[in-house]
């Protein structure tokens, strides 16, 4: 069709000897020749030197893949595909830790002293039930436990009575050794060495009182059991549902792993209020000689409670005891 179109002259018009696929004797050298190649013998030279660069434009173009026809003879090339572009995920950003109490965030307990002195401080402003136990366990079965029941009015004046049973071996324990009273200006201790059985100390609130001595001792053991390797945080209320009196967000902080005490297997849970308030906490741990410990205490009747003088401290005769100790000038004991 190219060299009709440019010359003219249709290759099939040629005489063909012998047909398609024939074979003949050429004269002068007895060569097999075909016939086309006779037929295009007998084109003008013009023709025969297109044709030729028409055979070579295709091998050309075939290249080693054999595609028969490309772009410069007005044939279809393959498409070759466009690789897929390679998107890299972005990292989720893993959020900055937020304060939801003090000494406390969303990633844990950065701060077991700060939040000891906000409970101590929450503490000192409300009345409140406080109670404290400690059991203790050999393989399982209780050997012995003690259960204080703290009730305060004021930062001093409360009231402080234990139960024990079974026997004890560690110490020292977090609850009293000795039941306790005191009305604002003197602690009654109730000590049956005494010739009363009563021990009685005159308060300074500006040394030894100043917060209120229950208040400090919950801090204390804030600081000691939450002071942990690992700890999470976990917000369980908030000012809607809280079944708080004060409305406040409530979080669980748990917590694993701890230096003080010695121990193995250490766990604890807490849950804590927004303004560092530790409502309740429970601890348990083996000892390094196989005694198993728990610990606990919670707050109820915030806000509603009062305190009456014990009946024990009238059963010694309404007297302040047979020794009444000055303050101490040390806040410490």
């Amino acid at each position: 069709d190219l060299v009709a179109d440019h010359f003219g002259i249709r290759l099939a018009d040629f005489p063909v000897d012998g047909g398609v696929g024939a074979r003949g004797a050429d004269d002068a050298g007895g060569a097999v020749v075909a016939p086309l190649s006779r037929s295009l013998s007998s084109l003008p030279v013009a023709p025969l030197v297109f044709v030729a660069l028409l055979v070579a434009a295709v091998v050309v173009t075939a290249g080693p893949a054999g595609v028969p026809f490309g772009p410069a003879l007005g044939g279809q090339q393959s498409p070759v595909p466009t690789p897929a572009a390679t998107t890299t995920a972005e990292p989720t950003p893993t959020p900055e830790p937020r304060a939801v109490a003090p000494g406390v965030t969303t990633a844990g307990v950065e701060n077991a002293t700060r939040l000891a002195a906000a409970h101590r401080r929450a503490a000192s402003t409300r009345s409140y039930r406080w109670t404290l136990g400690y059991r203790e366990s050999i393989a399982g079965d209780e050997t012995g436990r003690e259960v204080e029941v703290v009730l305060v009015e004021a930062p001093n004046v409360y009231v402080s009575e234990v139960d024990r049973t079974g026997r004890l071996r560690a110490f020292p324990r977090p609850t009293a050794s000795e039941d306790a009273y005191a009305d604002g200006t003197t602690r009654y201790a109730r000590r049956p060495a005494e010739p009363d059985g009563v021990a009685a100390r005159v308060l300074d609130s500006d040394v030894r009182d100043g917060p209120g001595r229950q208040a400090s001792r919950a801090a204390r053991y804030v600081d000691w059991y939450l002071s942990t390797d690992e700890t999470s945080v976990t917000r369980v209320g908030n000012a809607t549902n809280a079944s708080v009196e004060n409305e406040m967000a409530l979080y669980r902080i748990e917590g694993r792993g701890t230096d003080f005490p010695r121990s193995r297997d250490y766990r604890v849970e807490a849950i804590v209020e927004e303004d560092g308030f530790v409502r309740s906490m429970r601890v348990t741990y083996e000892t390094r000689d196989g005694l198993g410990v728990e610990v606990w205490f919670a707050y109820d009747a915030v806000g509603e409670t009062t305190v009456t003088r014990p009946a024990w401290l009238d059963r010694a005769g309404g007297s302040n005891g047979g020794r009444t100790v000055a303050p101490a000038a040390s806040p410490s004991g």
